[in-house]
């Protein structure tokens, strides 16, 4: 069997978004794939999706909404994406119980909204706690901030991962089975 080869893009705001990219692609070649990490911003709308046996795409939940990038971004690649096992996750200050349970069902909801405007179906989605980065910030988000939280559970992040990984693997071994036996 040939490697499994996968594609994690992200889109970021702060840079949480992108280092849970990095550590998703650190795991996924742990295990053995190959994994290629994209930012969403610099990547062409021609990239070859068709070069890697799934993607896991990451964006994250500011202020109640999604990142508008992340929509465009979904939308220009969704006929790649419907053809490969694909998983998204979000990360959002919701999820760090700073904020209300109420504020983590939204963030539900936002990403729910987000894969019914899209019609992106991925095989699995995780939400995750993000950080606040309170040294980093401008005025107005200091002023909302009292202290540096970064509350990524790594744990549940890792759990993503191997998963997806699962979900791509077996879907590899059984279309290489599949290529083999025909001939």
């Amino acid at each position: 069997m040939s490697t499994t080869k996968i594609a994690v893009v992200f889109a970021t705001a702060d840079g949480q978004t992108h280092k849970i990219a990095e550590n998703i692609a650190a795991l996924l070649r742990e295990r053995g794939a190959i994994a290629d990490v994209t930012d969403g911003h610099l990547m062409p709308d021609d990239f070859p999706f068709h070069e890697y046996d799934g993607a896991i795409v990451g964006g994250s939940i500011h202020m109640g909404k999604n990142t508008p990038f992340m929509e465009e971004l979904i939308v220009t690649h969704s006929q790649a994406l419907v053809h490969m096992p694909t998983a998204f996750f979000a990360i959002s200050l919701s999820s760090t119980g700073i904020a209300a349970e109420e504020d983590e069902d939204e963030a539900d909801e936002h990403i729910s909204a987000l894969l019914d405007h899209t019609h992106w179906r991925p095989r699995l989605v995780g939400l995750f706690a993000g950080g606040l980065r309170y040294t980093q910030y401008g005025f107005v988000k200091r002023q909302v901030a009292s202290d540096v939280y970064e509350r990524l559970n790594w744990v549940s992040i890792d759990r993503f991962t191997y998963a997806y990984l699962h979900i791509v693997t077996e879907r590899k071994e059984r279309h290489d089975q599949q290529i083999g036996g025909a001939g």
